[in-house]
């Protein structure tokens, strides 16, 4: 769609697992999981991302570190896999705000590309 690599497959690749169970036990679905990989693209270089419903106040810091990637990887000109991932928290996120990811095309190469992302 408008363009893009095809991130749906990519999407289903993360998803793969039926369950994964959050630390205090929450279980999460691959449907919930699909679901919270979808970002809405605001521009070419923004996204929003929803946060999970959980028992505990603070973002899980997986769905951050994923929600990223998807972010990255809709940037991309092409399709290529990810060979390197980097996370640093700098704070606790909230859960109940939405995330919103600003990708950086640092590199465009013909092998690869880099795509710095601060999530706020």
């Amino acid at each position: 769609e408008n363009g893009e690599p095809p991130y749906q497959e990519v999407m289903g690749k993360v998803a793969r697992a039926a369950v994964v169970a959050t630390p205090k036990g929450d279980i999460t679905t691959t449907s919930v999981l699909r679901e919270l990989l979808n970002l809405e693209r605001i521009d070419s270089l923004i996204f929003r991302g929803n946060t999970q419903k959980v028992s505990w106040k603070r973002v899980f810091g997986g769905q951050t570190i994923a929600q990223a990637l998807m972010a990255a990887f809709r940037t991309l000109e092409s399709t290529k896999p990810a060979h390197s991932l980097h996370a640093y928290f700098l704070r606790a996120g909230d859960a109940s705000k939405p995330i919103v990811f600003s990708v950086e095309k640092a590199r465009e190469g013909r092998s690869y590309s880099v795509r710095p992302c601060a999530c706020q």
